[in-house]
């Protein structure tokens, strides 16, 4: 695990109220917080804060909290919480990781 314990993340995935989207994220676990911007396949977008950030430099699990503070297009006005955990796997190279998560929350719009 790189010695700042931070996770720049970039991926797609199915999220339940967005459909098809892609991520972008950063976190670091020595200030606690990160962001992310999250798009729908429409252009839609979320956009959380991170809290509460930690990684086990063992077990190499990051957890945060994780605040919807805005959106644009049929996510105006969104708002909602929840708790974001993450099992980073490092790939064979040793130069980067790829993780697999779940996100437990609700989001109101």
């Amino acid at each position: 695990m790189p010695a700042s314990r931070s996770i720049q993340r970039v991926g797609t995935g199915h999220f339940s109220h967005l459909g098809n989207s892609t991520t972008w994220a950063f976190a670091n676990s020595f200030t606690g917080v990160g962001e992310s911007v999250v798009t729908a396949a429409n252009g839609d977008k979320l956009f959380e804060d991170f809290t509460n950030v930690t990684v086990d430099p063992q077990t190499f699990v990051a957890q945060f909290d994780v605040t919807v503070v805005r959106g644009t297009g049929r996510f105006q006005g969104a708002t909602g919480s929840g708790h974001d955990v993450l099992q980073l796997v490092s790939l064979p190279d040793g130069t980067d990781f790829a993780y697999t998560g779940s996100f437990q929350g609700t989001i109101s719009y």
